[in-house]
């Protein structure tokens, strides 16, 4: 009982620090809502292009490719890429939210943190970085 009462807890404090970032960028804060719609449009606040659609794409390639094939070289190569993209992607959130190294560290590893500390912060939406 007790883990679904923290669960509970943990789904809100979630759902509002995402309804926040969405607010702070002047985004309709129910965005957050949508699921795979709230991904594409977090790309969207802090990268110019359509790398949100790349992801996904490269997500769902990685997932057909993983149920068809076990060379695990053919997984490895997008499986690096979406890494590597993911791990620009949260140092730029984390920029575009006023937010330095830490904060980009805590998205990556710790991602339901990393959520509230811009949600919750005090800074606001900076701008698209470069």
């Amino acid at each position: 009982m007790t883990e679904l009462i923290v669960s509970i807890i943990a789904v809100v404090l979630l759902t509002v620090a995402n309804w926040k970032i969405f607010t702070k960028s002047g985004n309709p804060g129910w965005y957050s809502l949508i699921p795979f719609y709230n991904f594409y449009k977090l790309y969207q606040i802090c990268w110019k292009g359509s790398m949100g659609i790349t992801v996904m794409i490269l997500t769902f390639g990685m997932g057909l490719a993983s149920y068809y094939t076990d060379d695990l070289l053919i997984l490895a190569v997008p499986a690096a890429i979406s890494i590597l993209i993911q791990l620009v992607f949260c140092g730029k959130l984390a920029k575009a939210y006023g937010k330095g190294l830490f904060t980009a560290i805590a998205l990556a590893f710790a991602p339901f943190i990393g959520r509230m500390i811009i949600g919750f912060s005090k800074k606001g939406f900076v701008g698209k970085t470069a």
